[in-house]
């Protein structure tokens, strides 16, 4: 078919009649169709090419960078309570030692408390809140081709986001003991404390005993002189 383009484009220029594939001469009906013919195929042959063209150069970028597909904070965000990590979700799984992920306070200071832990497309970082004020995650991600993508995301802590938590003290309860003191019972049998009293007695009353005696005596004695004189008197 194209042959037969080229040749009618020529004017049917050959070098043989015996290899032209119509007569020469003036054109024809038929000719000028087979000639537009193949004029539309040439057209949609190329315009075919051009949009394949421009499906490729848009497919083999996207396929060959791993873009981050989301993230917790989301860029942008504003937040009045810090987040206990950074999430970040890409197209492909991470691969380890290809992967780097820094999270920088406002005040310049690394806000990161640990290194990134990486599970298929998904890493978490987490963060260490250092001041109020914009926070940076970057990140630079290889893909398994060699392609590199390296971008960052910011998002807002407000000053109640870094706050130090209130810490409420509260008194140990007070435990009174008391100790009561039972005093020994002591038990002491009849004839002990008889015994007792008596060895107690012998000390005074042998005294008293005998000086009521003596008194008695004195008496006697002096009531019986005074009989004797009232007798002796005439």
């Amino acid at each position: 078919m194209l042959l037969l383009g080229t040749r009618i484009l020529l004017k049917c220029d050959c070098l043989s009649v015996r290899f032209c594939p119509v007569p020469c001469g003036p054109s024809s009906p038929e000719v000028e169709g087979m000639l537009m013919a193949v004029r539309v195929i040439r057209a949609g042959g190329i315009l075919l090419a051009v949009v394949l063209g421009v499906l490729l150069a848009g497919a083999l970028p996207a396929a060959a960078h791993n873009e981050l597909k989301s993230s917790n904070p989301a860029g942008g965000a504003t937040l009045d309570t810090a987040p206990a990590a950074v999430v970040l979700t890409f197209a492909e799984a991470l691969i380890q030692g290809k992967t780097t992920i820094t999270v920088t306070g406002p005040d310049g200071a690394n806000a990161a408390a640990g290194p990134a832990q990486l599970n298929g497309p998904t890493a978490t970082v987490p963060l260490k809140p250092t001041a109020a004020g914009a926070y940076t995650v970057a990140y630079r991600v290889v893909a398994d081709d060699g392609d590199v993508t390296n971008s960052n995301l910011k998002f807002t802590l407000t000053a109640a986001a870094v706050a130090p938590p209130v810490t409420t003290t509260t008194a140990p309860p007070t435990t009174t003991t008391t100790t009561t003191t039972t005093a020994p019972t002591t038990t002491t049998q009849a004839g002990t404390t008889a015994a007792a009293g008596t060895s107690s007695g012998t000390v005074w009353w042998p005294w008293v005993v005998g000086a009521l005696v003596l008194i008695l005596i004195v008496v006697l004695v002096l009531l019986l002189r005074r009989r004797r004189a009232g007798q002796a008197i005439p």
